[in-house]
């Protein structure tokens, strides 16, 4: 039985590194003395990972579905 493992990055992963990533900034500049919106700071967040998750999901789909057609 010989298969091939998938070693991209998982779409995981990627989006919670970039919900400490986003976090860390957030952080960084109420530090600085910046005034943010909490609540629309947190729904920009939320709606930009949403929209890379559904990017990961057909991107995945895509691939799937080359790699079954050869």
């Amino acid at each position: 039985m010989n298969q091939q493992y998938d070693d991209s990055p998982r779409p995981g992963a990627l989006v919670w590194s970039l919900l400490v990533l986003a976090a860390g900034v957030v952080v960084l500049l109420a530090a600085a003395g910046v005034t943010l919106d909490l609540g629309l700071t947190a729904i920009v967040v939320v709606a930009g990972l949403g929209g890379l998750l559904l990017l990961t999901a057909v991107l995945s789909g895509i691939r799937a579905r080359r790699r079954s057609t050869r």
